[in-house]
């Protein structure tokens, strides 16, 4: 009777390792299909990037930064009184502009330049060391503005 017994209980314990093994087995292959999908997420975004990068479309170039020093910009933002400053750089998406300003990052700042016919909408991504970094709203009247402020300085300069 105590040889059934034994039997019995060492079934058992190799069933409790079994169904030890079937649950590991299963938490495994789900994080490996999680895995899976992220990779193929990741994989479809680098590919759009690419295409985007090897198109040879003029938008793609307005994502670059050109070198905009001494563009003057009327800068604003909440709690400051309206400040004439120069762009460092600019692009479609961002801009750098020299200016003493100490702003907390996301706040909201407004960028004009006369030429390029209205107000860029902003917000602060850093500042300090005599420059504001700066990331446009993506807005469609915000967009018309930054391209209005690219294509200024873009074009070529007319003898006065």
């Amino acid at each position: 009777m105590q040889a059934g017994t034994e039997t019995t209980g060492g079934t058992t314990a190799v069933m409790q390792q079994v169904v030890a093994a079937a649950a590991a087995s299963r938490h495994v292959s789900s994080g490996a299909q999680d895995i899976e999908r992220e990779a193929e997420t990741l994989r479809a975004a680098v590919e759009q990037f690419l295409i985007r990068v090897r198109s040879d479309s003029g938008a793609r170039r307005r994502y670059e930064r050109f070198d905009r020093r001494g563009t003057a910009v009327t800068s604003r933002t909440a709690g400051r009184l309206v400040a004439r400053a120069v762009l460092k750089n600019l692009s479609r998406s961002d801009a750098a502009v020299a200016c003493d300003w100490l702003i907390a990052s996301a706040s909201g700042v407004e960028m004009d330049q006369p030429e390029a016919g209205g107000t860029g909408s902003a917000r602060a991504e850093r500042s300090g060391d005599g420059e504001l970094a700066v990331v446009f709203s993506a807005g469609p009247t915000a967009l018309v503005t930054i391209d209005g402020m690219l294509n200024v300085r873009m074009e070529p300069r007319r003898p006065a």
